[in-house]
């Protein structure tokens, strides 16, 4: 990953594109490198299955896969490489949602998990995101934070059967089906 500090939001809005996975925190412009084969089979499997299960309950929203990006009430900006959004809020020519979504997903690669386990982590839980899973590819687990009182969040670790997504109806999504490559 590259870090560009004292980046202006001017910097991040002529770089950001279709082709780059860029984040900005109002200080800070991150450049992902390109992910792994097996961290995209398990972003494929993960928005197969929320698009499989939200097509037939379309009123719990809209899931969207990566190089999406998100404006935070707080400003800050990142793109998950899930997530799932209102539905009907975000149309079919756009590149962002500014909001809060209903659940983020990050699949944690070397390369990027202390980012996402503190960076992106903190931004999350500053705008009370209902519900943020991490993905441990090398742990075959799944990691769901879920906020209890202002300003705490609680873990709960999935690494067998099945994962629960609480805000989208108590989901089980079957682990096996996530990692399957």
């Amino acid at each position: 990953m590259i870090i560009i500090k004292f980046a202006s939001e001017h910097d991040y809005e002529s770089l950001a594109n279709e082709d780059l996975k860029i984040e900005f925190d109002g200080e800070c412009l991150y450049i992902h490198s390109p992910a792994s084969k097996l961290h995209e089979n398990v972003v494929f499997n993960l928005l197969t299955i929320f698009k499989r299960f939200l097509s037939r309950n379309p009123s719990l929203g809209d899931p969207i896969g990566s190089k999406f990006a998100l404006k935070l009430p707080n400003g800050k900006r990142p793109e998950p490489d899930v997530v799932v959004v209102p539905r009907g809020a975000v149309g079919d020519n756009d590149s962002i949602y500014e909001g809060i979504p209903r659940l983020v997903i990050e699949v944690l690669s070397p390369s990027t998990k202390d980012h996402d386990l503190n960076v992106k982590r903190k931004w999350y839980e500053e705008n009370r995101v209902p519900e943020i899973w991490y993905v441990d590819l090398e742990g075959h687990k799944i990691t769901a934070l879920r906020p209890v009182k202002a300003g705490t969040y609680k873990a709960t670790e999935y690494s067998k059967d099945v994962a629960i997504c609480e805000v989208l109806g108590h989901l089980e999504v079957s682990l096996a089906e996530i990692f399957s490559t």
